[in-house]
């Protein structure tokens, strides 16, 4: 018998030579142990010289295909099978090892995690598979050829789905300028090969996943959805007037319909389904409270919207998310602060127990609030406000020049620049009309006091955006439901309790003499003795502790491009031509450019701060936080 494989079909052809067959067979056998024998001997097997012959021949390629299939991680490839002699990895003359099934059980299962097992080269590796598992112990060129093609890909989407498991199927940094990527700091060459070794490959490819309780909410959400996906989704409500208690017609039957088909309305009417009662109200609340609206049971224009969704579009919104838990350290910290930017809510948590939350107020969309992670190593009591530059020359500049008594009604003070040597000036000499934004050689700096736009307290974590956490004289923002008005910085809405979270541990910190400071004007500068983790994370979707689902509005409109490029095929990796194997070091891996990295202390800014323009501000607070 001999087998040949023309595209991935198998032609089979059996010789009619009845006295030859057993000779024939007894043959292949022998090869076989000669060439087992020889590799147990340090020389290459045929399938290892197959192996290592292919992949030298495509060391100065910028693309390597195999089967039709593209090779994405070929910066690693030729590490991996130097180390082991380029003998295979995933099959034996046998057939598929255990391992490789269970590797391809992973990568069937990367539905579940938001990812596609097509581009793990799944089908091929199937039909693969099956083929090697069928062909029997006959060492033809074809079928060792089958072998070592077999193995390059197995060995490509192990590294693929590893990494993307790690750390994400797209590099933030490529699609948004104010988002910094952590590099997990994994060898994918000693993982798969110890998972080989060890028969653990599935343990150890499942341990790379997000260890958030945050994540597999959202991953058995996801599951709901495509199920509520696959029902039907959920009916869409036609316009109208709003919708409350006491209500009655057909559109309250679509409410109550719609309602039912998300998991909101639990309870049965209490009366006709077409009227609009209690439980019907409480399901409307609750709807509200999951998407960031005003939980007042009143369907007016923006509930209807957020009704009308398509859950298909709530699907993406899943996988979105999903993905960027992916981009984030898998250690938080054991005591540390998260901004969720799209809720505008911090939350502090310690030992994974959540101590408090409170309102944010962050950046506007043409002034973004970046996301990454820092460490905040001390507090700055009743602040001096030195307004960056742009800021100056954008927001302040036309209010001077508009009304010159301004600046001493918000108590500035102008420094004739930005050296320790600069001196005060006088605001009534300076010449404010010839000013612009090419020309502005002035600093201005506010005094603590209860017009200073950073409040009585900074939280400060250094960092290269020089975006830190402040109080805000204007607290009128917080009641507002969405609150993106400032030009970056987070506003806090209850800074004593944040200071009592971070400041917990050391002596002499309790809340009254925290209170205390912060209302005898005197500028302080406290050091922490435990700096502590600040992650400053946008989510569009997440899941609580108890798998409750919520979702956000994209205020910065982040959502559209990472669906895109989710959507598009990961990209092969450019194998730069080496002199001698194993090749590209694997810190050159496409895994260490993706993620979110922890962004270093950098040196102590002066030069920050935000004072916004807000249009929806309490008027009492328009003069003292901001430009109305």
């Amino acid at each position: 018998m001999t087998i040949d494989f023309y595209h991935g079909h198998t032609r089979l052809t059996r010789h009619s030579a009845g006295t030859c067959w057993p000779v024939m067979v007894l043959m292949c056998f022998m090869m076989l142990w000669v060439a087992e024998l020889q590799a147990e001997e340090g020389n290459p097997s045929p399938a290892a010289a197959i192996i290592q012959e292919r992949i030298e021949a495509r060391q100065s390629d910028r693309q390597f295909t195999c089967q039709g299939e593209m090779i994405c991680g070929i910066a690693l490839i030729p590490e991996f099978y130097a180390a082991r002699n380029f003998e295979p990895a995933w099959s034996t003359h046998k057939g598929p090892t255990s391992q490789a099934m269970a590797l391809l059980a992973e990568i069937d299962r990367a539905d579940n995690e938001g990812l596609t097992p097509e581009d793990y080269h799944y089908g091929r590796l199937q039909t693969m598979a099956t083929q090697l598992a069928s062909v029997g112990p006959d060492a033809t060129p074809a079928i060792l050829g089958l072998r070592a093609d077999f193995d390059l890909l197995m060995t490509d989407a192990a590294f693929l789905l590893g990494a993307h498991i790690l750390g994400g199927r797209v590099n933030p940094e490529t699609i948004h300028a104010s988002w910094s990527a952590f590099s997990h700091e994994v060898d994918l060459v000693r993982l798969v090969s110890e998972g080989l070794q060890g028969d653990r490959i599935a343990p150890l490819i499942q341990g790379l996943h997000p260890p958030y309780t945050g994540y597999t909410g959202l991953r058995q959400a996801l599951v709901a959805y495509r199920r509520m996906a696959a029902a039907g989704g959920w009916p869409q409500l036609e316009a109208g007037p709003s919708l409350k208690l006491g209500d009655e017609g057909p559109m309250v039957e679509q409410l109550r319909e719609r309602l039912a088909a998300s998991g909101d309305l639990k309870e049965p009417s209490l009366s006709l389904p077409s009227y609009f009662d209690v439980p019907l109200e409480a399901a409307v609340k609750t709807f509200q409270h999951r998407h960031g609206l005003e939980a007042d049971g009143v369907v007016g224009k923006k509930t209807r919207q957020a009704l009308n969704v398509p859950v298909d579009q709530r699907i993406q919104q899943l996988l979105i998310n999903m993905e960027r838990w992916r981009w984030i350290p898998n250690d938080l910290g054991s005591r540390y602060l998260v901004v969720n930017i799209a809720d505008f809510n911090l939350t502090m948590v310690d030992e994974s127990q959540v101590r408090g939350a409170m309102r944010v107020v962050v950046g506007r969309a043409y002034r973004k609030t970046p996301v990454f992670s820092g460490t905040m190593t001390y507090l700055d009591f009743n602040p001096f406000w030195n307004v960056p530059r742009k800021l100056a020359v954008e927001d302040i500049l036309p209010r001077i020049k508009k009304d010159p008594a301004y600046i001493q009604e918000q108590g500035f003070r102008v420094f004739s620049g930005w050296s320790e040597d600069a001196v005060e000036l006088s605001p009534n000499e300076v010449d404010w009309a010839s000013f612009h934004k090419d020309y502005f050689p002035v600093r201005l700096q506010q005094a603590p006091g209860p017009k200073n736009a950073l409040g009585r307290i900074k939280f400060m974590f250094p960092n290269t955006y020089a975006v830190y956490l402040h109080d805000t004289p204007a607290k009128g923002l917080f009641n507002s439901v969405s609150r993106s008005f400032s030009s970056g910085c987070i506003r806090v809405e209850d800074p004593v309790t944040l200071a009592e979270f971070v400041l917990e541990g050391m002596d002499g910190w309790d809340r009254e003499t925290i209170a205390n400071h912060l209302g005898d004007g005197q500028r302080q500068v406290v050091r922490l003795k435990r700096p502590i983790p600040v992650h400053l994370l946008y989510w569009t979707a997440w899941a609580d502790e108890s798998g409750t689902v919520f979702f956000r509005e994209d205020i910065y409109e982040r959502d559209a491009p990472l669906m895109r490029a989710l959507k598009e095929k990961p990209a092969p990796q450019v194998w730069a031509p080496t002199h001698r194997l194993p090749g590209a070091h694997p810190a050159d891996v496409h895994v260490d450019e993706i993620g979110f990295r922890i962004i270093p202390d950098a040196p102590l800014v002066e030069s920050d701060g935000d004072f916004p323009k807000f249009g929806r501000a309490n008027t009492r607070d328009a003069d003292i936080d901001g430009m109305t």
